[in-house]
């Protein structure tokens, strides 16, 4: 920092100059405490909008517990960004770096033991902390032991992040109208299955390997068959698979 008397500049207050060296070695302290602990002041920052950042970024990050009379489960897609149900007939679900962990999030800054969700029946859906590195927080505040989770709940695991929701009750909705249930059934379904999808990429990539000179030695030969005396090979449909007896 070039630090200069008040000589320097003529007219300048020295008590003017001694604030803004003031802020400026702020300035410099806040920005390397930001530099090293960024994913904190990211999530502080965060906690005003959370459901704004989470979607506009396509990175929302949930965990859902559900209560069906003594049974309690897990609907989340923090492994991998897949939604996927989970089931522990213990109703603990560990969460942190450990593959075992029914959780595995591998993040730095998670411990491989970070946390755990567990379910106390008559009561709620419970965040225990397991004496991690860098602490577990609700709502922005940290927590010790089991404290007790409400929905729509944002967690934080270190500097991993996630909102809690959890349903309770549940209810049948009413029937459609014949008429409604008629039209619905009679509208054809999109040809859009993961099958077709996979099936017209992979042709598309065949096709565009082609193009590049790929695989033109097979089909010359074929081409040169009637002149070389080499019948082309007859083309087959794929055997099966062989079937596994059990």
């Amino acid at each position: 920092m070039d630090v200069r008397s008040s000589d320097s500049y003529p007219g300048l207050d020295p008590a003017s100059s001694a604030d803004s060296e003031r802020q400026e070695r702020s300035y410099e302290v806040f920005l390397g405490l930001y530099q090293q602990h960024r994913d904190f002041f990211d999530e502080l920052a965060e906690l005003d909008r959370p459901w704004q950042t989470s979607l506009l970024n396509g990175s929302l990050r949930y965990v859902q517990g559900i209560v069906r009379g003594q049974q309690a489960y897990l609907i989340t897609n923090l492994s991998n960004g897949k939604t996927q149900s989970l089931l522990q007939h213990q109703m603990i679900w560990t969460i942190g770096r450990d593959i075992q962990a029914a959780l595995p999030v591998q993040d730095q800054r998670l411990s491989r033991r970070h946390a755990a969700i567990q379910y106390v029946g008559r009561r709620g859906f419970y965040l225990v902390d397991l004496n991690s590195t860098n602490g577990s927080f609700i709502n922005g505040r940290a927590i010790h032991g089991r404290n007790r989770l409400r929905d729509g709940d944002r967690v934080r695991l270190g500097g991993f992040s996630f909102d809690f929701f959890v349903c309770h009750s549940s209810q049948i909705a009413n029937s459609v109208a014949p008429e409604l249930l008629d039209k619905l059934n009679a509208m054809p379904l999109p040809d859009d299955t993961e099958s077709n999808f996979s099936a017209a990429r992979d042709a598309l990539g065949i096709r565009q390997r082609q193009e590049q000179g790929y695989g033109s030695e097979k089909t010359r030969v074929i081409d040169q068959g009637p002149d070389n005396g080499i019948e082309p090979p007859e083309l087959s449909e794929p055997s099966p698979p062989p079937s596994i007896s059990h």
